[in-house]
């Protein structure tokens, strides 16, 4: 199962999925997202880079948790 973000003004194929890198390549880092959602158990660091950590389980449970029911998704500035 792979939960899709819909109703995001401008953006569509949002998708919430295992990653663990996302950086500015213009910069030399590594991503692995391209405005998706990564889920993880941690942070820490990767090759020097930091890193989201334990995303595959974390999302393994994340949609056994779901278990294919919808959701709305409410993303808020913390801050500022």
């Amino acid at each position: 199962m792979v939960y899709l973000v819909d109703g995001v003004k401008h953006r569509f194929g949002i998708r919430i999925h295992p990653a663990n890198l996302m950086g500015d390549d213009t910069r030399g880092y590594k991503r692995q997202l391209n405005g998706c959602i990564a889920l993880g158990e941690r942070l820490g660091w990767i090759e020097g880079q930091r890193a989201v950590l334990l995303s595959s389980p974390a999302v393994r449970r994340f949609e056994t948790l779901m278990a294919g029911k919808t959701f709305e998704l409410k993303i808020e500035e913390i801050g500022g």
